[in-house]
């Protein structure tokens, strides 16, 4: 997973509280939303035909490999027709990155844009939760303690 700690606080609310983080997005200081989570699924390079396949062949490929979610397929077969004009080289959009943030502080701070500086609080908005039942928690307040800068 792209943001592992994203993931981890997934975890606590349903081991601690049974509630099942269904998503969260996070508004930079001008009102843009980024998603934090789900994270979209990302391409894997290696599933693409080569450049200089037929396109039958390589349509063909892609749709019957059971590696390739259905719902990404039609990312692959854009990503192969750009291959093939030079554009990316065949590297898919949306590749992983590397340097993923290590705390929650850190991706708030960079996907959000937020400078939280020495600030020991902050409230996360437009968390989605639901109960293990499927009921949503509206306006589910979440305070996050920050941890101190040295431990950030």
């Amino acid at each position: 997973m792209l943001y592992d700690v994203v993931s981890a606080m997934a975890d606590f609310f349903k081991s601690e509280h049974n509630l099942k983080l269904r998503g969260w997005y996070i508004k930079t200081p001008e009102g843009v939303g980024k998603k934090l989570y789900p994270e979209e699924v990302q391409m894997d390079a290696a599933l693409l035909p080569a450049p200089d396949a037929p396109m039958a062949d390589a349509i063909r490929a892609i749709m019957s490999d059971s590696r390739i979610p259905g719902s990404m397929k039609m990312k692959y077969q854009q990503a192969w027709r750009a291959s093939r004009g030079g554009a990316g080289a065949g590297a898919p959009s949306g590749a992983v990155a590397a340097g993923a943030p290590a705390t929650l502080k850190r991706l708030i701070e960079d996907k959000g844009e937020h400078e939280l500086g020495s600030r020991k609080r902050i409230l996360l908005e437009d968390i989605d939760l639901t109960t293990t039942d499927g009921q949503e928690l509206v306006n589910a307040a979440v305070v996050l303690r920050l941890p101190s800068d040295s431990s950030a």
